[in-house]
């Protein structure tokens, strides 16, 4: 089975070792746009390293790609679409707009292929952990294809319904998580300010009502002034 994972970032990276941890029966290849990046990856994980997205996928039953905004997909679609094999499943887990899933898909499926929005939660730490949550979007019997793959990298993998809603439901994660952030960071400035030991405040919280796992993963960043993370 070959396998292409298009985008090897802060995400990308840690998906695609584990994927390749994984693949002892896969033939794993990957390309990046920053020069020489793949080459780093495919030295310290093995692998292929394609010159291009088109030469990635072609002949891949699977195509995996992790990009940061709706711009780079559009980009990447154009020159993936044409290359695509007939019934091959493209998982992609960028955060971008479900009107824009929704319009690659349409061309995927074009191209007689799936395409399927699956955004992650978990962050950085999720990715190099391989604990990831997968929202998706897309065809019923490609998730069910997809979904071993994915689950080399993530915890929980679920499909919240057609084209876009892996999308839709990233939107309402993301607003969840900048609430509860907000409201963590309130909280903790209000214990700072009134004098408290705030690590201990965060470790009787940790075991009342207002717990959370931002509060669980996130206050001790927090506290020592950290704010370098996703959702």
């Amino acid at each position: 089975m070959r396998i292409a994972v298009l985008g090897l970032g802060r995400m990308g990276w840690h998906m695609a070792a584990h994927l390749s941890s994984h693949a002892d029966a896969h033939e794993l290849v990957v390309f990046d746009v920053v020069d020489g990046l793949a080459g780093r990856w495919v030295d310290e994980n093995g692998g292929e390293v394609a010159d291009s997205v088109a030469s990635a996928v072609t002949g891949a039953e699977f195509v995996i790609t992790s990009l940061p905004a709706d711009r780079e997909l559009e980009t990447v679609a154009d020159d993936l679409v044409p290359a695509i094999a007939a019934a091959a499943v493209w998982v992609d887990h960028s955060t971008t707009s479900a009107r824009l899933a929704r319009a690659v898909g349409a061309s995927v499926s074009a191209a007689d292929a799936y395409f399927l929005d699956a955004p992650v939660s978990g962050g950085v730490d999720g990715a190099r952990k391989g604990v990831l949550t997968v929202m998706v979007g897309g065809d019923e019997g490609a998730f069910a294809r997809a979904e071993p793959i994915v689950g080399s990298y993530a915890s929980r993998v679920r499909r919240m319904g057609g084209p876009g809603a892996g999308q839709l439901t990233k939107m309402t994660n993301q607003i969840c998580v900048v609430g509860l952030c907000q409201a963590l960071a309130e909280g903790l400035d209000f214990a700072s300010r009134a004098g408290l030991d705030v690590q201990n405040v965060v470790e009787a919280m940790l075991q009342g009502s207002s717990t959370s796992w931002q509060m669980e993963n996130r206050a001790e960043r927090m506290l020592a002034g950290d704010y370098d993370f996703g959702f």
